[in-house]
């Protein structure tokens, strides 16, 4: 009896064990919602974090004002559509379609990135915009931005 009782704690030892050092071994980085993260794991990024207009620190792309209603403009001087947009996790796509007698019919416009990071001031994607009507053309659309509004 007193060996059933020995194999028994020495058991339940081990499964505690493995228990404690399976709870141990997560990575924290999934805890941070500023950002992607490293090894290719998503975080989630907290949709009020985007709202805002935001720039690049650079004048290589233009801006773009994310707004609430899950409507964003894009702040080229140039087209000024309404795209609607979706989070999922860190990414970022914003979409509208409309009609140019230029490019011969109907036009699709994505702009899709991943956040890699974001604070209340600053955002770092990596993605890209793209036109789509006979043929995609896709445009670089990644850098850091920094909330102006």
């Amino acid at each position: 009896m007193v060996k059933q009782i020995k194999k028994l704690t020495v058991l339940f030892f081990v499964a505690a064990t493995m228990f404690t050092f399976a709870s141990c071994n997560k990575d924290n980085s999934d805890d941070n919602t500023s950002g992607g993260g490293s090894g290719g794991s998503q975080t989630t990024i907290s949709e009020s974090q985007l709202i805002g207009t935001w720039e690049f620190d650079s004048n290589s792309h233009p801006g773009i004002d994310i707004r609430s209603d899950h409507t964003c403009t894009i702040i080229d001087g140039v087209v000024n559509h309404a795209y609607i947009w979706t989070l999922s996790k860190s990414t970022f796509h914003a979409t509208d379609t409309w009609f140019s007698e230029g490019y011969g019919g109907t036009v699709t416009e994505d702009i899709v990135f991943e956040i890699k990071s974001v604070s209340n001031n600053t955002m770092t994607i990596e993605g890209t915009r793209k036109w789509s009507y006979d043929t995609e053309h896709p445009i670089d659309y990644s850098g850091t931005l920094h909330k102006v509004q």
